[in-house]
């Protein structure tokens, strides 16, 4: 492929996915620096500054955040904020009592406590970062609503001015944040659920900034396993595929890689396709 081309970064993502030998030499290395400026947050503005970061590259760390046509309004696109945070798909796998909900809970936490250590922690300090991440994302989960709620497209509507939303719901720097995420001159937006921003609020006023510097660290680190060494694409398979979805074996790598890529440059992707299969010929 020639150098630049579309054809060669397509070419370089995908030798990327099928190189094992290169990601588990490289282990955790790749999300190293990153760690390293989470552990180094000293106050909220940096955190805010890091919620914003994480956003825009990695994960979405709190809550839901986007960019959609406003409801009421299709001709506009309007700033989106909705519930997140969390890194189970259902509230229920935080709350229910019942043996088979608990058994996948103890689970994640495992699943929490293996990413830290395969990250460098210390098998005690991995111990704490998984009781503080689990014990976090379980206080999010209680203030979200249900999925009956998340249905009601009114109940789910709920557009103000950038400034009311920032000044009711101060749990970060908002300045900070939309500095990151390159937003300057939006003047509304959608909360899209009320009570879990109010909730959020109380709830990250009184959370240790050590114990939101440990969920970023995971957010970082679960959004990465499956693109690091095999320990953590496993990591993350025994939990997310086998545990949860009952699925028995990983896709082959060259499956997974050309998934990676088809996600990722999929219009590149669609423009070679067009170029081999539907030529000038073909239109005329």
């Amino acid at each position: 492929q020639e150098a630049g081309s579309v054809g060669e970064k397509i070419q370089i993502m995908y030798a990327q996915g099928l190189d094992t030998a290169a990601r588990n030499a490289a282990g955790a290395a790749p999300v190293q620096e990153q760690i390293a400026a989470i552990k180094a947050i000293s106050n909220m503005d940096e955190l805010s500054a890091m919620v914003g970061k994480m956003h825009v590259e990695s994960s979405s760390p709190f809550f839901g955040f986007g960019i959609g046509a406003d409801q009421k309004n299709s001709t506009m696109n309007l700033l989106q904020f909705f519930q997140g945070g969390i890194s189970m798909s259902d509230r229920d796998y935080y709350l229910l009592e019942d043996e088979n909900t608990m058994k996948i809970r103890n689970a994640y936490r495992q699943y929490i406590d293996r990413l830290f250590v395969l990250a460098g922690y210390s098998p005690e300090e991995a111990a704490q970062a998984a009781d503080a991440v689990l014990g976090l994302e379980t206080e999010i989960a209680r203030i979200s609503v249900d999925r009956a709620t998340l249905r009601d497209v009114h109940k789910n509507y709920n557009k103000m001015s950038l400034k009311e939303f920032t000044t009711k719901y101060d749990f970060i720097d908002w300045n900070e944040f939309f500095n990151e995420t390159g937003i300057s001159k939006s003047t509304e937006l959608n909360a899209g659920q009320i009570p879990f921003f109010e909730g959020l609020t109380k709830l990250l006023k009184n959370t240790s900034l050590e114990d939101q510097k440990l969920s970023l660290s995971f957010k970082l680190l679960n959004a990465a396993s499956s693109y690091l060494s095999d320990d953590f694409v496993n990591a993350n398979f025994d939990f997310y595929g086998r545990t949860l979805q009952g699925k028995e074996e990983l896709q082959p790598r060259w499956k997974s890689s050309l998934a990676v890529v088809n996600r990722s440059l999929a219009e590149a992707f669609g423009q070679m396709y067009v170029e081999k299969y539907f030529p000038a010929s073909s239109k005329e």
